[in-house]
C-alpha cells in the first residue's frame, strides 16, 4: 500500500506537467525522453501553485481537495491534445556511431552518470533530514502544513512556499509524516535537470559532446550534495536552469512553446526562494535586450512577464495579508562610508577569486567559462550565446552588489558557505553556456 501511495505522490505532479506540455508543444517538438525530464519539475511547480491558492483562501489542504483541479486538467489535456502525445525512446536511436570507440565512450559516460544518480538517490533516501537550515526554514513549515491543513504557523519568515508545500503534499498522500521518503523529490529534480541538459545541448551539438558536458554537470560535488539535503538553493537552481535553457532554445529556434515554458519556470522559481526575484529580473532584462536587438519589438516581454507574475501573485498577497516581514536586517541603519565600501570591495574580490576557482567545489568550471569566452569571443558576439554570457555577468554583478552594500557581507567571513550556495543557482547555466560555446570538431552536430 505504501508503494502505491509513493507512486501516486509522484504520478500526479508528473502527469500534471506532462499534460501542460501537450498543450504547449506539438508531437514533433519534444522527444519522449525530454518530455519525461521536464514533466515532474514542471508539474511540481504547478501543483504547489494550486496549493498556494488554497493557502491564500484558507481551504484545507486535504488530498481530495488538492487533486480535483490537477486531475480535471490532466483528463482534459490527455483527451483534447491526445494527438500531441508521443511515446518511445527515439532519442536513443540517434546514437548512430557504430561499435567503435565513440559508442563505448558514449555509453561509458552514460554509465558514470547513472552511478552518480544511484549515489544521489541512496544518499537522499537512506537518511532523514539532518541539516539545520533545511529543517528550520523549510521542512518544519511543511510539517505544520501537514498537521494543520489550514496553516497557521508558517508565516514567520519571508521564504516562499514551494518547498514546504511539495514536501507536505508527499506526506499528505502517504497519510503520515516521513522524514526520509519525501526526499526522493530532490534526486528526481536532479535527474530531470541532467536529462533536459542533454537534450538542450543535443539540439545544437553532437552526441558525445552533449553527453560529455552532461557528465561534467553531474560531477559538480556541491550540486550533487545539495540534491540530497532538502535545501531550497538546489531547487531554485533547477527552476532557474529550466527557465534559462528553454528561453535560449526559443531565441535560437523561435518556438512559442519554449517561450511560455521558460516563463512558467521563471515564475515558479520565484515561488521557490526569494532570490528567485533577482534572477527573474535579470532574465527579464536580457530578454528585453534580445527582443529589441533581434526582433525590434518589446511587446512579447509582457507575454513572458504576466504568466510569471500570475504564479507568484498568490504568495505576494499572502505576504501582504499576513504582514510577513522581508529581510529588513540586510539593510544597514546608517550608510557605509567610502573607506568601508573600498575595504569591502577588495575583500569580496579576494573571496570571489578563492571561492570560484579553488574552494567552491566547481572543478574547473569557472576557468573553462573564462577560457571559452576568450577563445570564442567572435562566435559569441555573432550568435545568441552572448545573451547567456550577459545573464551570468548580470547575476554576478548583482551578487557582488548585494554583498558589498548589505549586511550579507558578514556571510563572507569565516567558514560560511552562503556565497557558494548562492552561486549554485548559476552553475547549470554556466556549464550549459560552456557546452554550447566549445567546439571540439569541425562538425557542430552529428
Amino acid at each position: 500500500m505504501m508503494v502505491i501511495r509513493i507512486l501516486l505522490a509522484l504520478l500526479v505532479p508528473f502527469l500534471l506537467g506532462y499534460s501542460l506540455l501537450l498543450y504547449l508543444f506539438k508531437k514533433n517538438e519534444l522527444v519522449f525522453l525530454e518530455r519525461m525530464a521536464i514533466s515532474f519539475v514542471l508539474g511540481s511547480g504547478l501543483l504547489t501553485f494550486v496549493m498556494t491558492l488554497f493557502v491564500l483562501f484558507r481551504i484545507p489542504l486535504n488530498f481530495l481537495v488538492i487533486v480535483v483541479f490537477p486531475v480535471l486538467f490532466i483528463l482534459f489535456s490527455l483527451f483534447k491534445f491526445r494527438d500531441n502525445m508521443v511515446f518511445g525512446f527515439d532519442a536513443m536511436k540517434t546514437v548512430t556511431f557504430g561499435f567503435g570507440f565513440a559508442r563505448v565512450l558514449f555509453f561509458g559516460l552514460l554509465f558514470l552518470i547513472a552511478l552518480k544518480l544511484c549515489y544521489v538517490f541512496s544518499e537522499a533516501l537512506l537518511r532523514p533530514v539532518y541539516t539545520w537550515d533545511a529543517m528550520q526554514n523549510w521542512v518544519i513549515r511543511a510539517k505544520f502544513i501537514f498537521y494543520e491543513r489550514v496553516p497557521q504557523n508558517i508565516y514567520n519568515t519571508d521564504y516562499p512556499l514551494h518547498l514546504p508545500l511539495i514536501v507536505s503534499w508527499f506526506s499528505i498522500v502517504l497519510g503520515e509524516w516521513n522524514d526520509q521518503l519525501y526526499k526522493v523529490i530532490f534526486p528526481l529534480y536532479y535527474s530531470s535537470m541532467l536529462g533536459s541538459f542533454y537534450f538542450v545541448l543535443r539540439r545544437f551539438k553532437g552526441q558525445l559532446h552533449s553527453i560529455f558536458f552532461t557528465f561534467l554537470l553531474s560531477t559538480l560535488p556541491l550540486l550533487a550534495y545539495h540534491a540530497t539535503i532538502s535545501y531550497a538553493d538546489f531547487s531554485v537552481a533547477v527552476f532557474f536552469y529550466f527557465a534559462v535553457a528553454y528561453l535560449y532554445v526559443f531565441m535560437e529556434k523561435r518556438g512559442e512553446g519554449c517561450f511560455y515554458l521558460a516563463a512558467l519556470f521563471a515564475g515558479m522559481m520565484m515561488l521557490v526562494k526569494s532570490e528567485g526575484r533577482l534572477y527573474f529580473f535579470a532574465l527579464l532584462f536580457v530578454l528585453a535586450i534580445y527582443l529589441l536587438r533581434e526582433q525590434r519589438q518589446i511587446k512579447p516581454i509582457l507575454k513572458f512577464f504576466f504568466p510569471a507574475l500570475l504564479l507568484i501573485l498568490p504568495w505576494i498577497i499572502i505576504r501582504t495579508t499576513f504582514g510577513i516581514k522581508g529581510f529588513d536586517w540586510l539593510f544597514p541603519e546608517t550608510y557605509y562610508s567610502i573607506s568601508q565600501l573600498i575595504g569591502r570591495f577588495w575583500f569580496i574580490l579576494q573571496q570571489v577569486y578563492k571561492k570560484f576557482l579553488f574552494e567552491g567545489n566547481w572543478h574547473l568550471a569557472w576557468f573553462a567559462f573564462v577560457l571559452s569566452f576568450l577563445a570564442f569571443y567572435k562566435k559569441i558576439f555573432q550568435s545568441k550565446l552572448k545573451y547567456l554570457y550577459l545573464l551570468t555577468l548580470l547575476n554576478l554583478i548583482v551578487l557582488f552588489i548585494v554583498f558589498c552594500f548589505t549586511e550579507m557581507y558578514q556571510w563572507l567571513l569565516g567558514a560560511s558557505v552562503t556565497f557558494n550556495r548562492l552561486v549554485l543557482a548559476y552553475m547549470p547555466i554556466v556549464l550549459l553556456t560552456i557546452g554550447l560555446t566549445f567546439k571540439f570538431s569541425s562538425k557542430e552536430k552529428s
